[in-house]
């Protein structure tokens, strides 16, 4: 599909003069963004750790998603302790997975501050 204006040439006939879109791999298209379940703000989807349930002897467990492609609902959270601690104490990441009763967060605890502790060092 092309775009065009009109223009006139030297003879007065109207003529269309082409315009293409830009491809698409010309195109910058913005990261998108999560909200950190601990903390509350925002940030690129690509620095967020991503957290999902998974149902383990019927009984949901919340796990860490390394590859963010777990299917259901993720909750986001900063590759920080701070955002970890603040979201356990708020008890947001059962909220935010949209998970009643009782959750275990133990596996993904442990997870979280296994990576954290490997980042720092």
């Amino acid at each position: 599909m092309t775009v065009g204006r009109a223009a006139e040439d030297q003879e007065g006939r109207l003529d269309v003069i082409e315009r293409r879109p830009p491809a698409a791999r010309d195109v910058v298209r913005p990261e998108p963004v999560r909200t950190c379940t601990g903390c509350r703000r925002r940030g690129a989807r690509s620095v967020l750790l991503r957290l999902v349930a998974v149902e383990v002897d019927g009984a949901p467990v919340v796990v860490l998603d390394h590859d963010r492609t777990m299917p259901g609902r993720g909750a986001w959270l900063h590759p920080d302790l701070s955002c970890l601690e603040l979201a356990l104490r708020r008890s947001a990441v059962a909220r935010s997975l949209h998970l009643a009763g009782p959750v275990d967060l133990t596996g993904m605890v442990e997870q979280v501050r296994a990576l954290l502790n490997g980042m720092v060092e």
